[in-house]
């Protein structure tokens, strides 16, 4: 029998993580940390999301995205977040993760009172204690993968490097800076590429307060969380709206096998 890789699951994220940009987005993770489902570590926070690119002709563009994160004593997590169509007019989305269910659900202004339920049985959104929670990894840039989540280009090298200890919010933070080049040539390019993710993680909120990306293909993105607030967030939050209609989407799985 062939030996099979774990089930591999393509989560249907594309339309999730639309709901994270405008229709003239330029970042492709607005508003968004990494925020595992922890269970008994509720609190709630603002989000700002800041994000600058510089065009080739030296013009500036500056964006800025304010949203809400919440998480519950079961690990659910809602994140809004407030953006602005191609004619300037504001409209806010939703996403909400749901571990416990092991459903995501997204819905914002533009879907008017329709929400979309993503069932997916996710192995990445099985619940953690605190004390197994693992440390935050926002952009998933490593050996295995780029900053999209796709297998990372073989002359692609990734230098992690410990920044140290810092207060945050009133949160004792550590560093941890990932510095990924592309080399010479690896997508036509006359120099190396380099882009550096710097994430500063809270052990006692089990996440990121702070994440600042540098990429010079895209943009530089800094997410930071504010006004902190501990505690159990309604929970009507991580509900569908009583009056909204629900679009259900089932996720496609599908066996990977690990021999060339």
């Amino acid at each position: 029998m062939k030996p099979f890789a774990s089930l591999f699951i393509f989560f249907l994220f594309c339309v999730t993580a639309s709901a994270q940009l405008t229709t003239t987005t330029l970042a492709g993770t607005v508003g968004i940390l990494a925020l595992p489902g922890v269970k008994g570590a509720p609190f709630s926070a603002e989000v700002i999301t800041e994000i600058e690119r510089i065009l080739p002709d030296g013009n500036h563009i500056r964006q800025e995205y304010p949203g809400k994160v919440f998480r519950d004593s079961e690990g659910r997590v809602r994140r809004e977040t407030l953006q602005k169509n191609a004619d300037g007019n504001e409209f806010t989305t939703i996403n909400i993760n749901d571990p416990v269910r092991q459903v995501s659900i997204h819905f914002s202004d533009l879907t008017g009172d329709v929400a979309t339920l993503f069932t997916h049985p996710n192995p990445t959104l099985k619940l953690t204690s605190p004390a197994t929670a693992p440390a935050a990894q926002p952009h998933p840039v490593g050996p295995g993968a780029n900053s999209s989540g796709q297998p990372a280009l073989s002359n692609t090298r990734v230098k992690p490097e410990n920044l140290g200890d810092k207060t945050i919010e009133g949160y004792a933070v550590h560093g941890t800076r990932r510095t990924q080049t592309i080399a010479a040539g690896a997508i036509g390019n006359e120099q190396p590429i380099v882009k550096t993710i710097e994430s500063w993680y809270s052990k006692e909120l089990h996440a990121d307060l702070l994440t600042e990306v540098v990429d010079p293909q895209t943009s530089h993105r800094t997410t930071r969380l504010l006004n902190i607030r501990p505690g159990e967030p309604d929970p009507s939050l991580f509900q569908i709206p009583a009056n909204f209609k629900i679009k259900e989407v089932e996720t496609v799985v599908k066996e990977v096998s690990t021999e060339p």
